[in-house]
């Protein structure tokens, strides 16, 4: 999964952040655990390495996480933030 930078815009909000799709104009909300999950997505961090940040912050069990990173990363490719590459 790589994320398309050449079409992304974003930037940090009180409550998160706001990812911008350049070339549909869409806007893409979310809370602080998703930009967080998308800033390190878009640092290229492995998925690995980000399953591990994210294990630190919350008392889920890895799987539960790990569901919830994926839907997250299928949102975003839905939104035609990232490709599958």
């Amino acid at each position: 999964m790589k994320l398309n930078k050449d079409i992304i815009n974003h930037r940090e909000e009180d409550f998160g952040g706001l990812i911008i799709n350049l070339k549909t104009g869409k806007i893409f909300k979310v809370n602080k655990i998703g930009y967080k999950i998308f800033l390190m997505l878009y640092k290229d961090i492995s998925l690995k390495e980000l399953l591990k940040d994210i294990e630190k912050d919350f008392k889920e069990s890895k799987n539960k996480i790990k569901t919830d990173i994926e839907a997250f990363i299928n949102e975003l490719i839905a939104k035609g933030f990232t490709s599958k590459n």
